[in-house]
């Protein structure tokens, strides 16, 4: 497999991927570091609640009303808790069956198709989350079409994906995590994923990007000799459940310092999109 790029508009995509019917098989039988212990243990955190998730759905929250949200690939379910938490009454669709046990494990609700077959209602959801998932699909534009059918009138769809224009493109290149053109089929940059949400029919509202991940900063300092596998992904959450919360706070501090110039110069490791379906003409 390898990755072209669009000679008009810039995107970074695979040239041969899997067919449709080969990836959501391959997502609905792996076993990845999504449905551990570990992760269950950092996610579902008081802490991760209110550094992380929380900060994100106050964003979201100024954005649009709160009313309902669909997590798509939603993972162990801790964004949807989140949300619970924060007042949305929350759904989920994820297809890995480790991760969606634990999500049904702690009482939310969780469909295990994919989206088009779950057939919502027209103008159904007040917000739509896909973090970290449009880069491994198959067609983004046929899936955020069918998300502008379910979100509501000023609804909002929010996305993060990474960065091919971030730092760690520029200092690892091909030996970034991200570039794995089995899985991450799509390659985003800021201008790419707001013209796709344009071309379905959203309205890009806030986009901006953020992170530099320590294992970035270990590769790129260390050389990249390890072979990539999820033990690097599970190796934040142990660091997370072993660190004290003061020290977890302390780390988000300087997290948000280090995302003011990401966010000037567009160089973050992910890009955060929230794009909202307009209302329609009277």
């Amino acid at each position: 497999m390898a990755y072209l790029i669009c000679r008009d508009c810039k995107h970074v995509f695979v040239k041969d991927s899997l067919s449709n019917e080969e990836i959501i098989a391959l997502y609905a039988n792996r076993e990845s570091h999504h449905g551990s212990k570990e992760k269950e243990l950092w996610d579902y955190s008081d802490t991760k609640f209110k550094l992380f998730y929380k900060p994100i759905l106050n964003k979201i929250g100024k954005l649009t009303e709160k009313s309902n949200l669909l997590d798509i690939g939603c993972s162990n379910g801790a964004f949807m808790n989140a949300a619970v938490k924060c007042g949305w009454d929350s759904y989920g669709i994820e297809l890995e069956k480790k991760s969606y046990e634990v999500a049904r494990r702690h009482g939310l609700t969780v469909y295990t198709r994919e989206l088009h077959k779950e057939k919502f209602q027209d103008n159904f959801f007040q917000v739509i989350t896909m973090w970290q998932v449009i880069e491994h699909l198959h067609n983004p534009y046929e899936m955020l079409k069918e998300i502008k059918r379910i979100l509501k009138p000023g609804g909002i769809l929010a996305i993060s994906t990474p960065n091919i224009k971030s730092i760690a493109w520029l200092l690892l290149k091909e030996r970034w995590n991200c570039v794995e053109p089995q899985v991450h089929l799509h390659l985003f940059q800021h201008s790419t994923l707001d013209q796709c949400a344009k071309n379905a029919g959203l309205q890009p509202k806030l986009t901006e990007t953020l992170d530099l991940k320590p294992s970035t900063i270990k590769d790129f300092t260390a050389g990249f000799k390890a072979k990539k596998s999820n033990k690097r992904a599970a190796s934040v959450a142990n660091i997370a459940n072993s660190s004290s919360k003061n020290k977890l706070k302390r780390l988000f501090l300087i997290r948000n310092m280090l995302n003011l110039p990401l966010k000037m110069f567009g160089l973050g490791e992910d890009i955060y999109g929230y794009y909202q379906k307009p209302h329609e003409n009277k």
